[in-house]
């Protein structure tokens, strides 16, 4: 798969989730064109800089043994991140907040929210979490994809992971895609129980966010 961004052709990370960036009402998780030193004219980045999120979608899918896929989405994204100059990690956290999660049908969405993440359990189940992210090239290189390490708390579990992600320069504003795998069992998730959604045991978490910096160039 390639995308178009600006007019040129990008290759995308292989077995990344596709999201359609159009596809997204995002405004969202703050980063300045900085971090590419001469990109729209702009300075690099010489300081730290904070940036918050504003919108986003993050989509939880679980293959299915019958060879579809059970997946939901939700757009309730927030986080504060911060950025230093010359540095590969990224402070903060990402939060998605699946109490709203949709499915596609009423059954599928009770099955991923109640029976998979158990959202009524609050605090810990109510949101998936990405943070301490550290990529593999520092922020300010022009590379715009690649592999990222950090750590994910989903169903009151915090696990070490690893993934991809692909980065997009648009103005000020950054867009960020970043996408992993993981087991069920790694993290006490029961697979749902409906007999027409049994999964293979492993899930894909993609999300996907716009960010902005949160002060005045």
């Amino acid at each position: 798969m390639r995308w178009q961004v600006d007019g040129a052709s990008i290759a995308s990370v292989p077995g990344m989730i596709s999201l359609p960036w159009h596809d997204l009402p995002l405004r969202a998780l703050l980063v300045t064109a900085a971090l590419w030193p001469g990109a729209a004219g702009l300075a690099p980045l010489t300081e730290a800089q904070s940036y918050a999120v504003t919108g986003g979608r993050a989509v939880v899918i679980c293959p299915l043994r019958s060879g579809g896929r059970l997946e939901g989405r939700t757009q309730t994204v927030r986080g504060l991140v911060a950025l230093l100059p010359g540095a590969r990690e990224v402070a903060g956290t990402l939060v998605a907040d699946v109490r709203d999660l949709e499915a596609g049908s009423a059954m599928a969405t009770s099955q991923v929210r109640e029976n998979l993440l158990e959202v009524y359990r609050g605090d810990g189940y109510a949101s998936i979490t990405l943070g301490d992210l550290v990529l593999d090239v520092p922020v300010q290189a022009a590379n715009r994809q690649g592999a990222f390490r950090g750590q994910l708390t989903v169903h009151g579990q915090a696990r070490a992971v690893t993934g991809t992600y692909a980065l997009r320069h648009r103005g000020r504003a950054l867009d960020l895609q970043l996408s992993l795998d993981l087991r069920l069992d790694d993290y006490g998730m029961a697979p749902p129980s409906h007999p027409a959604l049994r999964v293979t045991g492993t899930m894909q978490y993609a999300l996907k966010v716009t960010l902005q910096p949160t002060s005045a160039p």
